[in-house]
Parts: C-alpha cells; structure tokens; sequence
C-alpha cells in the first residue's frame, strides 16, 4: 500500500468522522438548551448563561455516543467508497481488505485516545462545574458524600444545623462508620460541637455513637458511653447520592479507586468504568469493522441504504448487549474484568470473523 493511499483515506475519513462529531455534539447540544431552557424558567437566565450550561452538560451524553459516531461515521466512509467503486478499483490493483481498513482503524484508535486523555478530562471539568452550579442557583442537592484523603464526609441537617461527618473508614455489611468525627454548624457557619468516636452505628431512625467525646464551642469536654442522635438515614441511603462517575476524569480515577477501597467502600463501579475507559480505543475499532462488512458486501446500488440500516442495527445491538454486560459487572452479578474486557474482544472477533469468512479475506 502506498503512503499516499493511506494518507488519503485516513484523512478521508477523519475528516467524516470530525463532521459526524459534530453533528452529535450540536443535536446534543441543542436539546440540552432546551431541557436547561424547560427547568430554569421561574430562574428567567440569560440564553447566553443557558447555553454556557448546555456547553458544560454536554459531554455528560456526548460520551455515551462515541461508539455510535465511529459506527455511523465509518459507513458513511465505506458507503461513499462503495457508489463510488473505489473498493471494487482498490482490489483490482491488488490492495488487499486489511489496507482499506488500516487508515480507518489508525484514525479510530487516536480519536479513541484523544477522547480518554483530552476530551475526557475537560468534559469531567465542565461537567462538575455545571452540577456545582445547578446545585447552588436551582436550589438542587449536592452530593451527600464525598471522599479524599481524609476520608468520607457526609453532610446533613439535625435541629436546624448542618450536620458534617468525617469518617476514616465505612463498613456496609454492618452498616458503622469508624475513626469518625461528627461537627455540629449552626446556621450563621459557627461551629457549634464537636464529637469524636471510634465506631457509630446507622439504625433505621438514628445513629448511634459509641464512647463519644463531647467538645462545646467553649472546649468543655463531655464523655458519653452511647449518644444516640434522631436522624433518618442508612448507608446505603448515603452511597446512593456518591460522587457520580461522569465527574471524575480518566486520570483521576485510579486515586478515587485506591481512596475509594482504603475507606472499605465498593469499588466495582469505579473500577469497571476505569476498565471500560481504557479499553475503549479498541472496542470502538470494532464499530468500524462491523461498518465495513456491511458496506462492502453490496453490489447493487438500490441496496446501499438498506445495508447502511443493517449496519446501524448491528451495531447498536452490539452496543446495547455491552451496557447490558457493564450493569451487570457494576452490580456484581459478574466479574469486573470479565465485564470490561469481554464485549470489547467479543465485539472485535465477530467483526473479524465476520470480514474473514462471510467476507473476501484480508
């Protein structure tokens, strides 16, 4: 193969999958303008701060849609090759499938890369930025609980105060907090109390705190055995409101694994997705190999939107079946690796498969 076949080609098609890009992102972009438009009326913004809002929330769908677009953009590719005998004219001087298809892979691989190490992180970005100011302008809660180094914070109201639990390490099995620290604010941002505790238990209608040590904003100190505080919530309660996975950048991911496990929370989720994250590149190439199975099977002309719906189908089937396998690996009904690493090599064999023995060879 010629560089300047390769070179041709994989600009070709780079230059479609820009397009395709696009094109998602502006139709994401526009219904988000509309949805923010919808929930901030009684708020009467500005359109321009409702579209700085819908550019933050954007990438929140935009990157569940990445493989769909290297599905779509690569027959569109393969299509237009197609009507134009231009794959029919490349193997009759004797270039083989595997070149037509490397400038395609190349160019999906460092989009794929591109997407996890540049896209990824500023989308996180304005992502979080915009759930901040959701939350502070609409008046919709944060986040219950956060981790860091420090542990796990939890904020919540008692008698008018704003309750903030620092806890070193959580157990779920047994529902207790350990190594914790329970600050009491009252409404002018002034520390009230503090309470220091090994364990804390959550019951149905309480915590309860064991061997608690009592400090006023006068340093008195009181020491109680158990200290039971009337408050309605459970753990499981507190983890459904955690950080959401769609704020935290790819590079980040790693340390909120290892804090997220040293704190004894669940991290099947997180993990999963770093997994998900990093195999992306290569599962989005199989997208691109379905499309040109498709496209170069068809021969007749009155086919071509027929096989490109065909196309369309199979992949979105392929991409339907492997969230199916994600939810079930993030909730544990199967292993984590097995969940991240399947669909993405499954999906390439069939592709392959598909292309080598239902298909000219490469």
């Amino acid at each position: 193969m010629s560089k300047t076949y390769y070179k041709n080609i994989f600009f070709g098609y780079s230059k479609i999958l820009f397009f395709t890009f696009i094109g998602f992102f502006l139709i994401i972009f526009i219904f988000d303008i509309l949805e923010i438009s919808r929930i901030t009326t009684k708020y009467s913004l500005k359109f321009t701060l409702v579209i700085r809002l819908a550019l933050m929330k954007n990438y929140s769908s935009l990157s569940q849609t990445i493989p769909m677009i290297i599905l779509i953009s690569s027959l569109l590719h393969y299509n237009s090759k197609n009507k134009n005998n231009e794959l029919i004219a490349a193997k009759s001087i004797g270039i083989s499938n595997f070149n037509i298809i490397l400038p395609v892979i190349s160019a999906v691989l460092i989009f794929g890369i591109i997407n996890i190490t540049i896209i990824n992180p500023i989308g996180t970005m304005l992502l979080k930025k915009y759930q901040n100011y959701e939350a502070n302008k609409f008046k919709k809660e944060k986040s219950l609980i956060s981790i860091s180094k420090s542990g796990i914070w939890l904020k919540n109201k008692f008698n008018n105060q704003n309750l903030i639990i620092n806890a070193l390490r959580v157990s779920q099995t047994s529902n207790t907090m350990n190594d914790v620290k329970i600050f009491f604010i009252n409404e002018d941002g002034e520390l009230e109390k503090q309470i220091f505790s090994k364990l804390i238990a959550f019951k149905s209608q309480s915590i309860i705190i064991q061997n608690a040590t009592i400090i006023d904003k006068n340093f008195k100190i009181l020491k109680e055995k158990e200290l039971i505080l009337p408050i309605k919530i459970s753990i499981s309660q507190i983890l459904e409101n955690f950080t959401t996975i769609d704020t935290i950048s790819f590079f980040e991911l790693l340390n909120f694994i290892k804090i997220t496990k040293e704190s004894g929370l669940s991290i099947n989720k997180y993990l999963l997705f770093f997994l998900k994250e990093l195999m992306s590149p290569i599962y989005i190439v199989s997208m691109s190999l379905i499309s040109f199975f498709f496209s170069n099977r068809v021969n007749n002309r009155k086919k071509y939107n027929l096989t490109f719906l065909y196309g369309l189908t199979v992949g979105f089937i392929i991409y339907f079946l492997t969230n199916f396998i994600y939810a079930l690996g993030s909730s544990g009904s199967i292993s984590v690796f097995l969940a991240a690493f399947f669909p993405t090599i499954t999906s390439n064999i069939i592709a392959l498969y598909l292309i080598l023995y239902k298909n000219n060879q490469i």
